[in-house]
């Protein structure tokens, strides 16, 4: 019997904080509304989404733009930064297998990259993240199920 009390303890506790640990990595700002428009010609828009998907959901991960971290992004997450125009490489930061995604930023313009979740299910579960780049179309159709980092962002 008590080895019963003992077994449903250790499942409720381990539980609750699975469902804690899932709550920390969403993202507590306003859902997305609409693509801002740039403030400054001479720089480039880029927006940086995550959209929800069942891998990682309790994880926020570490993005890195030219090995630089410059925000956490959680499960159904998104923010929007100004950048220099140039090349840049874009990666998540992780303990699996990243990809840096290599980008071209122009003056005046709006990129969307998107945090994808590549998934093997050959021998093993193998998974990595990389960034895409998207079009307008697709990343305005995912960005509304997102909601903007707004603690989590420390580029400037």
């Amino acid at each position: 019997m008590d080895y019963n009390i003992k077994m449903i303890k250790h499942f409720t506790l381990a539980f609750l904080a699975l469902f804690l640990t899932a709550c920390a990595s969403t993202p507590k700002g306003p859902s997305f509304s609409s693509i801002n428009e740039i403030s400054n010609a001479e720089k480039a828009l880029v927006y940086i989404y995550r959209p929800g998907v069942y891998y990682g959901k309790a994880i926020t991960y570490p993005v890195l733009l030219n090995d630089n971290k410059i925000a956490d992004i959680g499960h159904n997450g998104y923010f929007s930064i100004e950048v220099d125009p140039g090349e840049y490489s874009i990666r998540p930061d992780t303990a699996s297998i990243d990809h840096d995604l290599k980008v071209k930023f122009e003056p005046g313009s709006t990129t969307y990259l998107k945090l994808k979740t590549n998934e093997k299910f050959a021998l093993c579960f193998c998974t990595s993240l990389q960034f895409v780049e998207v079009d307008k179309m697709l990343a305005v159709l995912e960005l509304k199920e997102t909601k903007a980092e707004t603690d989590r962002v420390y580029y400037k």
